[in-house]
């Protein structure tokens, strides 16, 4: 037991000096740090997840503001293929004729251009469109990665939540049992040993669970990367 303490003790300095390292703060100087407590919802919906991932994420946004952006230019390279339609009105107004009517006269005029250039245009196009689709592909794509990110996230965090349960109800059993151990060493019913066994498995099942709720901070600051944001 005395050479599991010491070397906890050793792993808890190396730690904390390697903390200190990357906060580029002396190694040799002892600190406590503070306890790390998080409200952790209880009820998480994967669909909602999804949802807020498909929000959230930069990388969705950036293709997507990509991808209609070239649908402009896909329309723009288009409209340089077609012919151009125009309308033109005019009015005329003169007085030079006194018995001349009417002296107000309107013309309107329609037509419609079409300057051939080779197809280079119409290529431009066909280039631009299949730009746009493959950056619409790249974009689904990128949302079925995001979603399965979120969900082999959301497993975690399960499973996390699952083992910090179990956890305590380990350190439970291991509270009763050093209890009623001590107690029947005071009345003489067990041995010194019974007791250092108890003990240890008491401080065996406090590591644990404090190990399965930092992993459940871990699983839980994981999904949250994984969506995007704030859950």
């Amino acid at each position: 037991i005395k050479r599991d303490l010491r070397k906890a003790e050793g792993d808890l300095k190396v730690a904390k000096a390697r903390l200190k390292n990357l906060i580029n703060e002396s190694m040799d100087t002892d600190f406590q740090p503070e306890p790390l407590s998080l409200e952790i919802p209880e009820n998480l919906s994967l669909p909602e997840l999804y949802k807020k991932a498909l929000i959230n994420r930069h990388l969705i946004k950036a293709v997507d503001i990509k991808s209609k952006q070239l649908k402009k230019v896909e329309k723009i390279e288009l409209s340089e293929f077609y012919p151009k339609i125009y309308a033109q009105a005019k009015y005329f107004y003169t007085n030079e004729y006194p018995y001349l009517d009417p002296k107000e006269n309107y013309a309107l005029t329609v037509g419609i251009t079409w300057q051939f250039q080779s197809l280079k245009p119409y290529y431009s196009f066909l280039k631009q469109r299949i730009e746009h689709r493959k950056t619409r592909l790249k974009l689904e794509q990128i949302k079925n990665d995001i979603k399965l990110q979120v969900k082999a996230s959301y497993e975690r965090f399960l499973t996390a939540k699952e083992n910090l349960k179990v956890a305590q109800d380990s350190l439970s059993e291991a509270e009763e049992y050093y209890r009623l151990t001590v107690e029947q060493f005071k009345n003489q019913l067990a041995s010194t040993t019974d007791v250092l066994d108890a003990e240890s498995m008491l401080t065996s099942a406090k590591k644990g669970r404090e190990i399965s709720y930092y992993q459940l901070l871990k699983a839980y600051f994981d999904l949250q990367e994984a969506v995007g944001g704030g859950i």
